[in-house]
């Protein structure tokens, strides 16, 4: 029974050992090149970014000057010319500078037929 103690392991339990944490290496800051090839691939993203902005943007106000334009051709159907006249004044008030441009080259407003 003496034995029962005895550890099997001749040098004694010891913990395994670990390997410390990788450490990322760190990645040298550089003053900003204006001319490097990074700085030109970042400035087409951007340009290309800010295009695409763009063009979403338009297309758009292109779908909702269309919708107002049908929803506006709808109603001048169902409108006697002098209540849609005054409608379309009031309208315009409002109006952004492009939809104006629609409302006053509309064939349907009665100053344009």
């Amino acid at each position: 029974m003496a034995d029962d103690n005895i550890n099997p392991d001749p040098e004694g339990s010891k913990p395994t050992e670990v390997a410390p944490p990788r450490r990322r290496k760190r990645r040298k800051k550089v003053a900003y090149d204006p001319s490097s090839e990074r700085a030109r691939r970042i400035k087409e993203k951007h340009e290309r970014d800010l295009a695409m902005e763009v063009a979403r943007q338009e297309d758009s106000a292109r779908k909702r000057r269309a919708v107002m334009a049908e929803l506006l051709e709808a109603w001048l159907d169902e409108v006697d010319d002098a209540s849609a006249g005054t409608f379309l004044l009031d309208l315009t008030e409002y109006a952004s500078a492009s939809e104006e441009k629609l409302i006053a080259t509309h064939p349907r407003f009665p100053g344009n037929a």
